[in-house]
This record gives C-alpha cells, sequence and structure tokens, in this order.
C-alpha cells in the first residue's frame, strides 16, 4: 500500500469515527464522548505497541497538546 493510500485510508477512517462521535453526541455529553475515545485510542496503542514505543508515543502527545486546535462549530459544546 502506498503512503497516498494510506493517507486516504486514514481520513476515511478518521470522518468515520468522527461522524459516529456526532452521531453519539445527540445521546451523551461530549466530555463522556471525548474521555471514552481517548481511553480506547490509549488501549489500542497499549496493546499493539512496545512499552517503550508506548511511551514515546505519549511524550509525542504531550509535546504536541499546543498545536492542537479546537473545533470552531458552537453546537459541539
Amino acid at each position: 500500500m502506498t503512503e497516498q493510500d494510506k493517507d486516504k485510508q486514514l481520513d476515511n477512517v478518521y470522518q468515520k469515527v468522527f461522524r459516529y462521535g456526532l452521531e453519539l453526541a445527540l445521546k451523551f455529553e461530549w466530555q463522556m464522548i471525548a474521555a471514552t475515545f481517548i481511553a480506547i485510542g490509549l488501549r489500542l496503542y497499549k496493546t499493539i505497541l512496545s512499552p517503550e514505543e508506548y511511551d514515546d508515543m505519549c511524550n509525542s502527545i504531550k509535546d504536541s497538546m499546543e498545536k492542537v486546535t479546537k473545533y470552531e462549530d458552537r453546537t459541539i459544546h
């Protein structure tokens, strides 16, 4: 699989998971959805990465926290 194919696949997954999050928001609070997505993601990483890779990934997330932008749509919160 080429990098371009992987990028398309990643975007496809992102869009599907985001849409599912929007559907969940009709029944649950946004903080519950966000916390659940984070917990699932961390457990997946913990399952597929070595302990060192997991620590590196968590440090990478922490180091990039200021680069994360919020959604501008005011209806989310």
